[in-house]
């Protein structure tokens, strides 16, 4: 669709994103965005990609490309490389957080792009990235028009049934399927999410 599928990797941005949406005194760091505008159409949609980039679609529909990069990866660290990889750096890594950045990405856009203040926010994203857009259409309906998700492990969070077995079901499977391929993989990772959980119920930083 487009002669540089790579286009947007050329247009990152910053955004200034609250530590925490929820407690605004604790300051503010910088996000990584990506926005192309170069086939947009005033009232076109936003496409947004969380967590990935393409442009793909924009093309045809006239529409804005953007990306968010997720806090705490890549250049989007809320207290810089050195202070947000501890117990106390990552207790803002929440998902409300995380789709309260994409919401006031999207705000923002709506804002300041000419012609963009009706445009429709439609988010999309694969596997964690599926489960991140599925959550901000759930909760965030006034920002988001619509969710593309591809495999989205949700059933591991959201049943909609109310059915909280279901979801020990999905994690079961998971772990069947990696036991089955790699039985020496499944240990090593069961191990390492010991470690996590005993590193993180005994107060001390997460730096090695």
């Amino acid at each position: 669709m487009t002669d540089n599928p790579n286009l947007a990797c050329n247009n990152s941005t910053w955004i200034t994103q609250w530590i925490d949406h929820s407690n605004h005194s604790l300051g503010t760091f910088q996000q990584q965005v990506q926005v192309v505008t170069d086939f947009y159409k005033p009232g076109g949609p936003i496409l947004l990609f969380q967590g990935e980039e393409s442009i793909a679609m924009i093309c045809v529909l006239g529409g804005i490309a953007a990306a968010i990069e997720h806090r705490y990866f890549g250049n989007s660290t809320p207290f810089g490389p050195d202070q947000s990889y501890t117990q106390k750096g990552f207790r803002y890594l929440t998902l409300d957080n995380i789709m309260d950045d994409t919401a006031l990405f999207i705000e923002q856009m709506q804002k300041n792009i000419s012609g963009a203040s009706k445009s429709p926010a439609i988010v999309a994203s694969g596997s964690y990235g599926g489960f991140l857009v599925t959550a901000l259409r759930l909760n965030r309906p006034n920002s988001i028009y619509g969710a593309i998700a591809a495999a989205p492990p949700i059933l591991g969070f959201l049943t909609g049934d109310g059915n909280v077995a279901e979801r020990f079901n999905w994690w079961n499977w998971i772990s069947n399927a990696v036991s089955d391929k790699s039985a020496e993989a499944a240990s090593v990772a069961k191990k390492a999410f010991t470690t996590l959980q005993q590193v993180l119920q005994s107060g001390k930083s997460l730096e090695p």
